[in-house]
């Protein structure tokens, strides 16, 4: 790969965000990413319906990166009936997530990344936040706002799923009441009953673990070497993935 096609971890979020600040958000309507009183719904009328799974990796306000990530399809069943087989065929009935550390779900993974790769109607989009620095004292919706405005989905019927990640769910109805003028936000008390969130956790996952030095180690560190294979890219920092396509990462500076 050309060095002009590659960034550095410490270049990446810098880069990226200029690029998002000047293309991506300028071809969203302002109101999608700041909503007032004035519009309490900003959903398109009669536009087609997207369903969403979303779920982040990193800590906020922290030193290090910090990911939102957002997978999307038209249609959900023949998905499902997809990670169902494959489950069966790898005998992997655990929750899929991307911290586990568990060796047994290696092929599990590797199966269902290759079917990313192809599947028809599934994409995903992802926001990294430097979170110690531009990241820092950032509303928490303002990263999903602008996810869901930078991936196009503010352009559907979006109908989108979250995990309840807190002890009193306090923050995530914040979170769910912040996105309502873009979303049908259905809250899930844990990702174990969507096998969508828990694939979106792990994406998210891999683009935290390969962005964050020193990276992961073993198992982790072979199915993010994999999953980049398949998407021909050496670094998710690679500047072509902010492109229009199948799986999309986008650096998000200051904002708010």
């Amino acid at each position: 790969m050309a060095r002009s096609d590659h960034f550095t971890r410490r270049q990446f979020v810098a880069t990226t965000a200029m690029a998002v600040g000047s293309a991506t958000l300028s071809a969203c309507d302002p109101g999608l990413l700041a909503p007032t009183p004035d519009s309490p719904d900003l959903r398109p009328a009669r536009a087609r319906t997207a369903f969403g799974y979303a779920d982040e990796s990193g800590v906020r306000d922290a030193d290090g990166y910090f990911v939102v990530g957002l997978l999307q399809t038209s249609d959900p069943q023949p998905h499902l009936d997809v990670i169902a087989d494959r489950r069966k065929r790898h005998r992997y009935l655990r929750e899929f997530r991307y911290s586990s550390n568990d060796r047994f779900r290696v092929e599990f993974a590797r199966s269902l990344i290759e079917y990313f790769a192809t599947a028809e109607d599934l994409g995903f989009a992802a926001g990294v936040v430097a979170a110690g620095s531009a990241g820092r004292g950032v509303p928490y919706a303002t990263h999903y706002r602008r996810l869901i405005g930078a991936s196009g989905a503010a352009a559907s019927d979006l109908q989108l799923r979250l995990e309840v990640r807190t002890s009193d769910g306090t923050t995530d109805r914040a979170l769910a009441d912040a996105l309502a003028p873009l979303a049908r936000v259905t809250l899930e008390p844990t990702r174990r009953g969507s096998e969508l969130l828990q694939v979106a956790d792990f994406l998210a996952g891999c683009i935290y673990g390969d962005l964050t030095l020193p990276g992961p180690t073993g198992g982790k560190a072979g199915l993010i070497a994999f999953l980049k294979a398949q998407l021909g890219v050496s670094s998710f920092a690679d500047r072509r993935l902010a492109a229009p396509g199948r799986f999309r990462v986008f650096g998000f500076g200051p904002t708010g």
